[in-house]
């Protein structure tokens, strides 16, 4: 959006005095590159706040950015006039002098349209010089607006950047292909009759579309967006693009679907060198390993992001797919690897002998019968690990039978600065590799471990390994069968687990016993969530189970420990939440010198606890605001 908008430059053959950090190719720099070290030095000097949240169900992580109150209104009055935005229905504030526009709400447009003759009258008789213009709408709009917005559209035929992220339009997208000025094009769905005028747009450069809602596409005169750098499609649009090979200026292909007669084949993106991101579907459909080697990944060294998908669907392995993937090789310097829905029973020698040494992000998706992974102690750079659906994945590394020890075997490491490891549905799935201290996210569901991988302190260089603590924050344990103990493995070495904020376990039937001293230890955790887990025994301990850190409770039936986590509930003082569901071996609730002492408590919830007969001294909780009790 910042080079469709002239931001940033288009391009920079080389790298002067503007601030970039060297790379391997100086004088292959495109304008996203230039955008991203221009966003990252933004980011360093806090003009930005990254953001960081995590899904607790999947453990999914999503990355934003926030801008500072006090940065958004020094900006807001800096680009006052020039840049505007609508989300109140403040239209007093477009004029002809506003190059950026950003209509928040459908109703916004709706007002607009509702007072045309004020919203024209602020223009002075001078014409529209929009150079962006972002609409975003959950909902359809009505004719009448539908055909403002044509209209509108139409007067702004200087426009650069036009993102219209509304629903259900037609009349309005025949104004579109007047714009020839456009450099980035979003369209939230559009049909046969629209799609191929788009391609006289021939200065476009980045064109992503959401739905397609023809039945057939009309894709011939692509190959006239001859800048065309990014192209997002839908599936049902993919596989009538033919000539793709002429679009020589693409960066960015999403979507690339392998037909098996008279379509598209994986040699017609050999001529692509330019290509930095790249998903192909439908891989089954290779014809041989010299179409797979006509594609050419591994001359493409500008590519950092690679997705390979195959029909997962496909019951039977098709005989050639263990030599198409080797002869898919990507080069070296790749950063983001995904494959999903492979067939073949070996895995590709690039992954085998970890020859992509850049590798920050590897997903891999139902590839049904690989039995085993490497443990890619190799892969330095590896920061995200995520294994899916691997339903014949019985170990990691080395053989457990082969080693004695976990800790004591090379082989049995996962990469040294691993930051996210996430293993779901992979359930012939028995141990883990130790992790390493650099693991901020581990999340564990539907397997089969009998107990919990240990923190390995040899991943580290310090001499003193046992000052080295682990940086983990997020741990979900989940659907895991077999685990009958948290007394073993990463959760017995509390003390190097002084990062820890979040703790779930759910759903772990045999369950029985917690850390010999709770989880005390964790002086730093926030919320603790313990839910189906029904034949928890009691900790024969002194002490509180809880750290005195919790802010949020969750039991849901735990078996034997409910209640003496309710006694552990007294000098909670950071304690915000408590949530019991289900808790049948409750009768009553703590004492008013338990509930006493938690001065910040503002919210609990009782549910379905059918042998709770007293609330205690519940009524002494002088901070709680919310109180919901479900007996049903």
């Amino acid at each position: 959006m910042w080079a469709a908008s002239r931001l940033i430059p288009f391009s920079s053959l080389k790298q002067k005095n503007i601030g970039l950090h060297k790379t391997k190719h100086a004088d292959l720099l495109s304008s996203e590159v230039v955008g991203e070290e221009y966003f990252d030095a933004l980011v360093r000097k806090s003009f930005f706040i990254r953001m960081l949240e995590t899904e607790p169900s999947s453990g999914d992580q999503k990355e934003y950015y926030i801008l500072h109150n006090l940065m958004h209104d020094l900006a807001e009055l800096v680009s006052q006039g020039e840049c505007v935005r609508v989300d109140s229905g403040n239209l007093h504030n477009i004029s002809y002098k506003t190059r950026h526009l950003s209509i928040a709400h459908f109703s916004n447009l709706v007002a607009m349209c509702n007072h045309q003759e004020i919203f024209s009258s602020r223009y002075d008789g001078n014409p529209l010089y929009l150079r962006t213009l972002i609409i975003q709408s959950e909902f359809a709009i009505d004719k009448e607006a539908e055909i403002f917005l044509g209209k509108f559209l139409k007067s702004s035929r200087h426009l650069r950047l036009l993102y219209l992220g509304v629903p259900s339009l037609f009349h309005a997208l025949d104004s579109v292909p007047s714009l020839i000025h456009l450099r980035y094009l979003f369209l939230f769905s559009c049909d046969e009759s629209h799609l191929h005028k788009l391609f006289g747009l021939y200065h476009l450069q980045v064109f992503k579309l959401e739905y397609f809602t023809g039945k057939e596409a009309n894709c011939t005169a692509i190959h006239n967006l001859r800048f065309l750098r990014c192209l997002h499609i839908p599936d049902n649009v993919s596989s009538y693009i033919h000539q793709i090979g002429r679009l020589t200026s693409l960066q960015e292909l999403h979507g690339f679907e392998v037909v098996e007669k008279d379509g598209q084949r994986l040699s017609s993106l050999g001529s692509l060198k330019s290509l930095c991101q790249l998903s192909l579907r439908n891989l089954q459909n290779v014809s041989s390993c010299k179409e797979a080697l006509e594609i050419k990944l591994k001359d493409k060294h500008q590519m950092q992001y690679l997705s390979l998908v195959w029909n997962k669907h496909l019951k039977e392995p098709v005989n050639r797919d263990d030599q198409i993937i080797d002869d898919l090789e990507p080069n070296e310097e790749i950063q983001q690897l995904h494959i999903h829905g492979y067939n073949g029973v070996k895995l590709p020698f690039w992954i085998e002998n970890s020859l992509l040494i850049h590798l920050v992000s590897l997903e891999l998706e139902y590839c049904m019968n690989w039995k085993s992974l490497p443990s890619l102690r190799e892969l330095n750079s590896l920061k995200y690990l995520i294994l899916d659906n691997l339903f014949q994945l019985e170990y990691i590394g080395t053989l457990p039978e082969l080693h004695l020890e976990a800790v004591e075997s090379d082989n049995a490491w996962l990469p040294p600065f691993l930051s996210t490891l996430i293993i779901r549905w992979c359930p012939k799935l028995r141990e883990l590799p130790a992790i390493p201290c650099s693991l901020e996210l581990l999340v564990i569901k539907h397997v089969q471990l009998a107990f919990l991988p240990r923190i390995q302190q040899r991943y580290t260089l310090a001499r003193d390994s046992a000052s080295v603590k682990s940086q983990l924050t997020f741990l979900h344990i989940e659907s895991c069968a077999r685990l009958t103990s948290l007394d073993e493995g990463l959760l017995d070495q509390q003390e190097q687990l002084q990062s820890l904020t979040r703790l779930v376990v759910r759903h772990c039937e045999r369950l029985r016993h917690l850390p010999k001293t709770g989880f005390t230890v964790l002086n730093h955790l926030n919320s603790l969530e313990i839910v189906a887990c029904p034949i928890l025994r009691d900790v024969k301990t002194k002490d509180s189970l809880l750290p005195a850190s919790l802010k949020n409770l969750d039991l849901n039936p735990c078996g034997d420990i409910e209640a003496s986590t309710l006694m552990s509930l007294q000098n909670l003082t950071a304690l915000r939440r408590l949530t019991l569901f289900n808790c049948t071996n409750i009768e009553k609730l703590p004492s008013v010198e338990v509930f006493g002492t938690l001065n910040n408590v503002n919210d609990i919830s009782l549910a379905r606890c059918k042998n709770l007969l007293s609330l205690g001294g519940l009524g002494s909780v002088a901070s709680l605001r919310v109180l919901s009790i479900v007996m049903l």
